[in-house]
């Protein structure tokens, strides 16, 4: 559906601060730009509360200066009919754009759970990656030991850590044998006594320096592997509270665009249930019940105007959002900006040529392992260790490729890309803006329709008479007999007036019954103009009687 009005339209409300000074109107998540957003809450509230005034003062000036009058016009009460079920109708049409919101959010909630599901997999996979990773670092510390490669870098690299978790030491001598703590002899000596990059006595003192940069490299590039891991088993569970966050910000809006619509509908029910049957109890609880479902639209108004700009001011190119909130994100309070978060969103649904951070740490992984690989056929002393460790090596590259694998998709017609279309482009920023904008719009024209309404009905309960309007409507009917009567020749003016114990409302409804059966029997002509004349006798009493009796009231 259509949204009026545009988004260009909601785009160029202005935006102020709390202070009154003008602010951007393109969405972000700054203080300045959420205070623009509440004071349009707060404009919306202050002219619902003007109104609001006015109609109270409206009221006092009826109640007190406005003389009742004696029986309301009957256009003035079809009038009142009319505007209730006027504004019943344009409830219910508010209930449209309640539904298009709705939809446009299932849509958003749909591709938001399918994105956490394609990070799980990626999740799945990276957890079998981390393993990997960690059997290498298990089997690397031994031969890192054994090759005298501890320096100044380890502890930089952190290396000494992976040694402790790893339960080895540095060898000592020619031999390689474990104490009684499970410790590699010789560990006091061979790591804690060689932190400055000094050589290590024993078999011959050496440090490979090739295999040891291959070995710090690769260790170093793992360390990446393992930032890859976590990034991507924080993936499900931050879609996770994004798709809570969703359900629960939006499930309000159901029950915001149904209340007012009830209120509206019971209204209206009784509005023209008063007017129908001269209620006026109905028509003064009504009048008093306006007000308060007046205040509360405004409530709704307000807050759904809000929504409607911040939508609009968001969704004119959601791409170029995406990338303002999270350069917000990447220099709030930051010394130097981490855009890493950023350059990985953009390459999955925006180009596959920018960087991304996680593939680049798997390239460097890789990149790290092959360059051990091809170091490993240079070691000699330390042999026992490289069979364990190249085995290791082939199962990392593996458990990368297939990481790799699930990272690959990217682009807009990617299948993340895809799903930011759909759930974002169509769903959050074309169904849902034309949902809540419909709501607002409807709202807004039943507020307008209830003010009408409010002012309309005090002509009807401020009066000294109110009959029910089928009752007026058999008096017309029942006057409306007396000239074709008097022309037809059947009623004579000598005929004497005779008083009935029945209820007017009978009366009219045999006089209307004697104008139907006219042609068939001409034997009721007498009976009719006599109906005929009671009418006449018993509404010149009765305007006698209402008119004395609104000169009384004057006089006190």
């Amino acid at each position: 559906m259509s949204a009026w009005p545009s988004l260009e339209r909601l785009h160029g409300v202005i935006h102020l601060t709390l202070s009154l000074q003008p602010v951007s109107p393109d969405f972000n998540l700054s203080p300045a730009y959420l205070q623009s957003l509440m004071m349009l809450v707060v404009l919306v509230l202050g002219i619902g509360f003007s109104m609001l005034v006015v109609l109270a003062l409206f009221l006092c000036l009826v109640i007190s200066f406005l003389p009742p009058v004696t029986s309301p016009p009957i256009v003035m009460r079809l009038a009142v009919i009319a505007a209730a079920f006027a504004m019943g109708a344009t409830a219910l049409k508010s209930m449209q754009g309640n539904h298009a919101y709705s939809h446009g959010m299932h849509e958003l909630s749909s591709a938001v759970e399918s994105l956490e599901s394609i990070l799980a997999e990626v999740d799945s996979a990276a957890s079998t990656l981390g393993a990997a990773i960690d059997d290498f670092a298990l089997h690397v510390v031994p031969l890192y030991a054994c090759e005298a490669c501890f320096s100044a870098d380890s502890e930089r690299l952190g290396i000494h850590s992976l040694v402790s978790a790893a339960d080895v030491a540095r060898t000592s001598g020619g031999g390689i044998a474990e104490n009684g703590t499970g410790y590699y002899a010789g560990h006091e000596r061979g790591y804690s006594g060689n932190r400055s990059g000094e050589s290590v006595a024993g078999a011959g003192e050496f440090r490979n320096s090739s295999i040891c940069r291959a070995m710090e490299s690769a260790i170093s590039d793992a360390r990446l592997g393992h930032g890859v891991v976590r990034s991507a088993a924080a993936g499900p569970t931050a879609t996770a509270r994004v798709r809570d966050l969703i359900s629960r910000s939006t499930g309000w809006h159901a029950w915001a665009a149904s209340l007012p619509c009830f209120a509206l509908l019971t209204t209206s029910a009784a509005v023209a249930l008063g007017a129908l049957r001269g209620r006026r109890n109905v028509l003064v609880s009504s009048q008093f019940f306006a007000v308060i479902i007046w205040w509360m639209m405004c409530a709704v108004v307000s807050v759904e105007f809000a929504i409607a700009v911040g939508l609009a001011d968001a969704c004119l190119d959601p791409v170029a959002t995406v990338q303002r909130v999270l350069r917000q994100f990447a220099t709030d309070r930051r010394a130097t900006p981490d855009m890493r978060t950023y350059d990985a969103v953009m390459h999955r649904i925006l180009d596959c040529n920018l960087s991304d951070p996680m593939a680049d740490a798997l390239d460097a992984l890789d990149a790290g392992v092959d360059s051990l690989l091809s170091n490993l056929s240079n070691v000699t002393r330390c042999s026992p260790f490289v069979d364990v460790l190249s085995s290791s090596l082939a199962t990392l590259q593996q458990r990368t490729a297939a990481t790799r694998h699930s990272l690959a998709d990217c682009g807009a017609d990617g299948t993340i890309g895809r799903l930011f279309k759909s759930g974002v482009e169509q769903g959050l920023c074309t169904s849902a803006p034309a949902g809540i904008t419909a709501v607002f719009v409807w709202q807004a024209a039943c507020g307008a329709m209830l003010l009408l309404l409010t002012a309309l009905l005090p002509w009807l309960w401020h009066s000294h008479h109110l009959p029910p309007l089928s009752y007026r409507l058999l008096r017309i009917r029942a006057l409306q007999l007396l000239p074709r009567r008097q022309d037809d020749g059947t009623a004579s003016s000598t005929a004497p007036l005779i008083y009935s114990a029945h209820h007017p409302d009978e009366e009219a409804a045999s006089a209307a019954g004697g104008d139907l059966g006219h042609e068939s029997s001409s034997s009721s002509a007498p009976s009719e103009a006599q109906s005929s004349t009671m009418f006449r006798h018993h509404w010149e009493s009765a305007d006698a009687g209402a008119a004395s009796h609104a000169s009384r009231a004057e006089s006190r």
